[in-house]
C-alpha cells in the first residue's frame, strides 16, 4: 500500500479510469515529494495479524490467508497515518490535496476487494436514533453548523455574501 498524491497534473503513471457520477475520471499517480510515516495493518476478525510500517509505503509480503467464501473468516486492511507523528496532514495544503492510498495486489486466486462501511453504517445508526427520539433534530443541528461556519468566517475577517446573510442565521 501506497500513500500517494492521485490529483496533481499530469506528469506520474496514470491508474486505470474510473467511473465517478457517471463521468469517466482518470487519476495519476505521483510520488510524494515529502516522507510521510504510515502503518500498514491486516486484521482477521477483528484481531490484528500482522502489521508494518514504513514512509510513505508499506508492504506485507507472501501472506497466506484462508478463504472468506464460508463467512467464517473476515480480513480488513488497514493503511494509517500516525497524527502524532505528521499532524500537518490533516491540513489543506499542495501536499495533502489529492492525496490518496494506493493498493497493489497480487493473488494466485480471486480476491474481491470491498469497502468497510461498518463504522459509517453505525454512526448513520446512531444519527437515526437521534432525529427518531427527538423530530427536527438534524436539521436544527445543520443550521447550528451554517451559523457556527459564518460566524468563524467573520472572526477570520471574511466577508459574508448576500447568499449567506440571506440565511439569517447570524446576528451581525
Amino acid at each position: 500500500v501506497e500513500l500517494k498524491n492521485t490529483a496533481a497534473p499530469a506528469q506520474g503513471k496514470a491508474a486505470p479510469a474510473q467511473k465517478k457520477g457517471g463521468a469517466e475520471v482518470v487519476y495519476e499517480e505521483h510520488p510524494l515529494n515529502e516522507l510521510c510515516p504510515i502503518e500498514l495493518e491486516l486484521l482477521e476478525n477483528d484481531t490484528r495479524i500482522l502489521s508494518t510500517t514504513g514512509k510513505n509505503e508499506a508492504l506485507l509480503s507472501e501472506t497466506f490467508l484462508e478463504s472468506t467464501l464460508d463467512g467464517k473468516v473476515e480480513y480488513i486492511l488497514q493503511a494509517k497515518v500516525d497524527l502524532q507523528k505528521y499532524p500537518n496532514i490533516t491540513q489543506d495544503t499542495d501536499f495533502t490535496r489529492g492525496l490518496g492510498w494506493v493498493l497493489r495486489l497480487f493473488s494466485s486466486n480471486s480476491v474481491f476487494v470491498v469497502r468497510d462501511t461498518k463504522k459509517e453504517d453505525r454512526e448513520r445508526e446512531i444519527e437515526k436514533s437521534w432525529e427518531d427520539s427527538e423530530p427536527g433534530r438534524a436539521e436544527k443541528s445543520k443550521k447550528n453548523r451554517q451559523k457556527f461556519l459564518l460566524q468563524m468566517k467573520l472572526r477570520e475577517g471574511g466577508q459574508l455574501t448576500e447568499a449567506e446573510l440571506a440565511l439569517s442565521l447570524i446576528h451581525i
